[in-house]
């Protein structure tokens, strides 16, 4: 069996939803962030990382993502959109989002899938959760 620190880090990657109250710090983030850019993808980059840090921003999109889940088909999605108690953000202090160029010819979700996985191992990698 082939054993090697990659394939250590893909298989003990969980998502752990269980967060420290700190930030992480700027070398971290930008390690995370660059790994990201070296992800596959069809030939123009066309995903952009948003980061968001700022708690008060933070809880709005708690506020917005929770409020869209009480419309939502799925029931559970419904619950947890009434639940006074749940964060759709787990109490995250930083949120990377990943998304495409809507101008791009070409469909990006596989693009935004695969640099995604890049920040999950790369944050994995350093020690911190997802």
């Amino acid at each position: 069996m082939i054993v090697n620190e990659t394939l250590k880090i893909i298989k003990q990657r969980r998502s752990i939803r269980s967060f420290k109250d700190e930030q992480i710090k700027e070398e971290e983030l930008q390690a995370v962030l660059e790994a990201g850019l070296y992800a596959p993808n069809a030939g123009d980059q066309a995903w952009h990382f948003t980061v968001i840090q700022d708690k008060k921003l933070l809880n709005k999109l708690n506020i917005v993502a929770k409020e869209a889940a009480k419309h939502h088909n799925l029931g559970h999605l419904k619950e947890l959109g009434t639940d006074e108690i749940f964060n759709c953000l787990y109490g995250a202090p930083t949120l990377i989002i990943v998304s495409g160029n809507e101008q791009s010819p070409i469909p990006l979700d596989a693009d935004c899938a695969a640099a995604t996985q890049n920040l999950l191992l790369a944050a994995e990698s350093i020690g911190l959760g997802s």
